[in-house]
C-alpha cells in the first residue's frame, strides 16, 4: 500500500484498566482489503486480556511506522506500560515500539485477540477474505470498525 495515500485511521477507546501490574495487553494485526485484493489493509489491535476489552486499534499498513502509532494510541501513562506486559507474535515491526517493555512472544499468548479477529471476520462481511461485502471505501471501513468495537467493549 502506498503510504501516501493511505487513510491511516487512529482508534483509542476509552476503558476502566486494570491495575499496572496486572496489565496484559495483547497485540496482533489483521488483513483486509478496500475496493479490491491489491489494496490491502492492515488493522492493528489491542486488546486487554482481563477485561477482554479492545484499548486501541490503527488501520494502515504492516509497517514499523504503524506499530508505532498503535504504541501512540494506547491510552497507558508511560508508568503503566513500563509494568504492563505485551504479549505479540514474533512479527519484527513490533520490536522497536516494544524495546523497554516486557514482552512475551511464547505460543499462546495471543489467543484472546486471535479470537476477537476471528469474531470480527465472522460478523463483518467486510472483513472476510473471500467475501462479495468488501469496503468500497476507507470512510466506511472505519466507520463499520468504530461502531463495531464500541459495541464489543460495551458488552464486555
Amino acid at each position: 500500500m502506498d503510504k501516501k495515500g493511505a487513510a491511516e485511521v487512529r482508534q483509542t477507546v476509552s476503558v476502566c484498566l486494570t491495575p499496572p501490574e496486572e496489565l496484559v495487553v495483547e497485540l496482533d494485526e489483521l488483513w483486509t482489503f478496500v475496493g479490491q485484493k491489491k489494496q490491502p489493509r492492515w488493522l492493528w489491535l489491542a486488546l486487554e486480556r482481563r477485561t477482554r476489552r479492545v484499548l486501541a486499534w490503527v488501520l494502515c499498513d504492516r509497517s514499523e511506522e504503524t506499530a508505532f502509532t498503535l504504541w501512540d494510541c494506547l491510552p497507558l501513562s508511560p508508568e503503566q506500560c513500563l509494568k504492563a506486559t505485551f504479549c505479540t507474535d514474533l512479527w519484527r515491526a513490533y520490536d522497536e515500539p516494544l524495546l523497554g517493555v516486557k514482552r512475551l512472544t511464547r505460543r499462546g499468548e495471543t489467543n484472546h485477540v486471535e479470537r476477537l479477529n476471528c469474531t470480527l471476520r465472522q460478523r463483518l462481511g467486510r472483513l472476510d477474505r473471500k467475501s462479495l461485502s468488501f469496503s468500497k471505501s476507507d470512510e466506511l471501513l472505519e466507520a463499520s470498525l468504530t461502531l463495531a468495537f464500541h459495541r464489543y467493549n460495551l458488552s464486555r
